[in-house]
């Protein structure tokens, strides 16, 4: 057995996954072998669903909820957060809006839609300095009407999604009344 270009190859046979299913062809030719064959088939086609409990019961341990039992990159998988105002999303992603192919690789996007404009985002931004810095600095925007943080890799650590979910809740906060204004 060996690896092959993200594929595991066993006498002849390659194993990936595509469209949703374990791809193998073609089976294994030696007997003994084909025990192996299905065993990694298995276990490949048993990740999502395995995924997906662990980051339930992060997100549930979170005060949130998944929106389908088994992982994906995409729409289907998200966690979701209901804080004070604002409806925080949790979601994988290979690529953000406006990315090179190239420069795609596995993301938490964590998200929330918002009405403030874009000046009362930056001055919420460098208010949140300090926050952004624990964070490990993650590039945050303002984008198509959500407040949008981008963390690299598949992050499923209560410790590190809390202030995250958090952060991105307090920036797309509605903007207050002002005591001034014609409603008092």
């Amino acid at each position: 057995m060996r690896e092959f270009r993200g594929r595991t190859l066993i006498d002849g046979a390659r194993i990936g996954v595509g469209n949703g299913e374990v791809l193998m062809a073609p089976v294994a030719s030696h007997p003994a072998h084909l025990a192996a064959v299905i065993e990694i088939g298995v276990l490949l086609a048993s990740r999502p669903a395995r995924l997906g409990a662990e980051l339930a019961a992060v997100a549930a341990a979170l005060g949130g909820t998944v929106t389908a039992a088994a992982f994906d990159l995409g729409e289907r998988f998200a966690m979701r957060f209901e804080r004070d105002a604002a409806t925080v999303i949790a979601d994988f992603v290979r690529r953000v809006p406006d990315e090179p192919a190239k420069q795609a690789r596995l993301r938490t996007r964590i998200r929330a839609a918002t009405s403030i404009d874009a000046a009362t985002f930056a001055r919420r931004l460098a208010a949140a300095a300090a926050a952004v810095r624990d964070l490990g600095a993650p590039p945050i925007v303002l984008a198509g009407g959500d407040v949008v943080l981008v963390l690299d890799g598949l992050v499923g650590s209560r410790a590190r999604l809390a202030p995250a979910i958090g952060l991105v809740a307090r920036l797309a906060e509605p903007a207050a009344v002002r005591a001034d204004g014609p409603y008092r």
